[in-house]
């Protein structure tokens, strides 16, 4: 009951709904692994279902795991990355409020992908700006989400927020380089220890 009032305050009450979350401070893994879920499989369905015009993929191109990663690893990221900097600079949040709270941003993310389906039946490609408008307006409003939700949490002002939110930024794609760089050595090490051991085979097999 309690998760279905949320829904309705993050679209109506946002900062209520925050504050809610802030100060009961209940941690349910499951609750933002669903909202997540959601999120991507509505995202999924779009892109099977909108009206072929106003279709941006086909269908060939479309690969659950890799919507899924690029809808979860961005926003996983920004968590990990605004709470350890929230907690070096004067925040209040905990982790799973911040995480809890980025899982409720998703929702008007997922209901305007889904009122897109049966919009894009009644539009052409005349009309694909409009549209446009539409299917991006539920992730503009997730990233307004997203930044407040640095605000009600940390008791910050605007331009903190809006600093913490840049440097974020800054941090997710030093994260990210950070994980491509181990990922790359990691291919280079387990390449060369096979190599060592086809080469100690061969040399064995010589004998």
């Amino acid at each position: 009951m309690n998760v279905l009032k949320n829904i309705l305050l993050i679209i109506c009450y946002p900062v209520d709904c925050m504050n809610i979350i802030k100060r009961e401070n209940k941690f349910k893994l499951r609750i933002p692994v669903i909202f997540y879920l959601l999120a991507v499989l509505s995202d999924y369905l779009y892109n099977f279902t909108v009206h072929f015009p106003l279709a941006t993929k086909s269908y060939d191109s479309i690969n659950l795991l890799l919507e899924t990663a690029v809808f979860v690893v961005p926003l996983f990221s920004w968590v990990v990355c605004s709470y350890a900097l929230t907690a070096l600079i004067d925040g209040e949040s905990t982790f799973s409020a911040q995480f809890t709270v980025s899982a409720y941003c998703t929702v008007p993310y997922t209901v305007f992908t889904l009122i897109a389906i049966p919009v894009s039946r009644l539009m052409s490609m005349d009309a694909a700006g409009f549209f446009g408008v539409i299917r991006y307006a539920g992730l503009l409003w997730m990233i307004i989400l997203l930044i407040t939700s640095l605000i009600v949490l940390n008791d910050y002002s605007i331009s903190k927020a809006l600093g913490i939110t840049l440097l974020s930024l800054v941090a997710i794609v030093i994260l990210w380089a950070v994980l491509l760089l181990i990922y790359a050595l990691t291919v280079q090490l387990f390449s060369l220890v096979i190599n060592l051991f086809k080469e100690i085979e061969y040399k064995l097999g010589g004998f």
